[in-house]
């Protein structure tokens, strides 16, 4: 969105409140002010406020620190959530994700038997030395679905693991990278430098 604005493609940026424009107090102030000297506003839905009639920026400034400082209360109390968890041995598993595994009658997981399979030929042909692309070709020639359930068969692989491709649409190099050595498929799950399993 930004090299549009550089190329003059936007005038008026709308975002539902400061929280969401930027990471930090700083790097929010400095890309609205990049934005103003290109007469390029931005508007805050909640805060009903556009940079280009702001006389002073102090009131910004304020807004984006008070955003950035709930932003932190909010990923601390969400830590030590998650730390709490750990140390009373609650690991919790994203099972959509979960490749070989599905959430078993008394919460915890079990082996979902057609999945399993999946990931035994997963190590096993990362055993025999294939590559991470050669196992994602051959798993997408065969039809394998995602651990999501979607048809990888349409889609391209990408050239690159890192390739912005959403999870659901497509197997990437990095989905089948981590299983032989995943914490989760060698039965423990790790959690801030603690395991559990």
């Amino acid at each position: 969105m930004l090299r549009d604005c550089d190329r003059g493609k936007i005038d008026l940026i709308i975002t539902k409140s400061v929280s969401r424009f930027g990471r930090n107090t700083l790097d929010g102030l400095d890309t609205v002010r990049k934005l103003k000297r290109k007469g390029i506003g931005v508007f805050f839905e909640k805060e009903n406020t556009n940079t280009l009639y702001m006389d002073n920026e102090m009131i910004l400034t304020f807004m984006m620190s008070q955003a950035q400082a709930e932003s932190e209360s909010l990923s601390g109390s969400v830590k030590w959530g998650h730390r709490k968890n750990f140390k009373d041995g609650k690991v919790y598993y994203h099972y959509a994700s979960f490749l070989g595994y599905r959430k078993g009658p008394d919460g915890l997981p079990e082996i979902d038997p057609d999945e399993a399979a999946i990931v035994r030929r997963i190590f096993a042909r990362y055993l025999l030395g294939q590559s991470v692309h050669q196992i994602c070709r051959d798993l997408m020639s065969d039809g394998v679905k995602t651990a999501q359930g979607s048809d990888s068969r349409s889609v391209e692989y990408p050239s690159s693991p890192w390739a912005a491709l959403p999870p659901t649409t497509s197997r990437t190099a990095s989905s089948i990278r981590r299983p032989p050595a995943s914490s989760r498929n060698t039965g423990s799950s790790a959690g801030h430098g603690r395991c559990s399993g």
